[in-house]
């Protein structure tokens, strides 16, 4: 996208100096200077202004291409800042970002996107995003994950969970084998203690079956405390379990 960007760059420029050009040299007769910069040449300045500087605050750092492909990290906000760059009253955004990876290593990098005003608030540190990134190249940026389907996402996700240490096997088995269901938070307390930054909950979930029958499970579960929220009792959250073990679950997301 940023090469098509930069072969309309100069059109659009040769374009706005005729644009110009045509109007200052229109005769002084009113509605003829009117008429003369209502021309063809008006295509100039509208693609410098509008097509181009959308089509480059579009492509990730480094461009589109280069992410075509590669690995998907989680990537968590540390820092956010406006660039100055508006298209079409929608700010674009700078962010900086912690990475994980599918191997348990992390890196700092930056991305940039273009954010709708009624989307600004959501974008702040603590956000967590999947992101396509190149391998030993922090400084080229990254690109948040817009080609991938949800299934590789979410299991990009789960492996990288599981390669931090913040799953166990099983729930990574749960994660990617396990089969979708609703889950009604029956109870939950803070048990006061923290474990890698998170804070343990005594949580019990009544799940669903897809035959219509429940079952419940209690046990400690550690949360980050932005999420402490959506396990308040009466919550729905969508889970998964492995039918041959109601021992354990994985939460993918809250409904409410």
């Amino acid at each position: 996208m940023r090469i098509i960007a930069s072969f309309m760059l100069l059109p659009s420029i040769v374009l706005t100096v005729l644009y110009i050009k045509t109007g200052l040299t229109a005769t002084a007769d009113g509605d003829d200077v009117v008429l003369a910069w209502l021309n063809v040449w008006m295509v100039g300045p509208i693609l410098l202004l509008f097509a181009v500087p959308m089509l480059f605050s579009n492509a990730p750092i480094g461009g589109d291409r280069k992410f075509r492909g590669a690995p998907i990290g989680r990537a968590t906000v540390e820092s956010v800042r406006r660039t100055g760059l508006t298209v079409n009253d929608t700010p674009q955004l700078e962010l900086r970002v912690q990475v994980d990876t599918a191997d348990g290593a992390s890196f700092a990098s930056t991305t940039r996107l273009l954010v709708d005003l009624t989307e600004l608030g959501a974008v702040k540190p603590g956000l967590v995003l999947p992101v396509r990134y190149l391998p030993g190249q922090p400084a080229r940026g990254v690109a948040v994950v817009r080609d991938a389907p949800q299934q590789e996402v979410q299991e990009a996700l789960n492996t990288i969970q599981l390669a931090k240490g913040e799953i166990t096997p099983l729930q990574h088995e749960i994660g990617t084998r396990g089969v979708d269901a609703q889950a009604v938070v029956m109870s939950m307390a803070p048990t006061g203690e923290i474990r890698d930054g998170k804070s343990v909950l005594d949580l019990t979930v009544r799940i669903t079956r897809p035959d219509g029958g429940t079952f419940d499970i209690r046990q400690d579960r550690p949360v980050l405390s932005r999420v402490v929220d959506e396990m308040q009792p009466g919550k729905i959250l969508r889970v998964r379990y492995l039918p041959s073990d109601e021992t354990d679950f994985v939460i993918v997301s809250a409904l409410n």
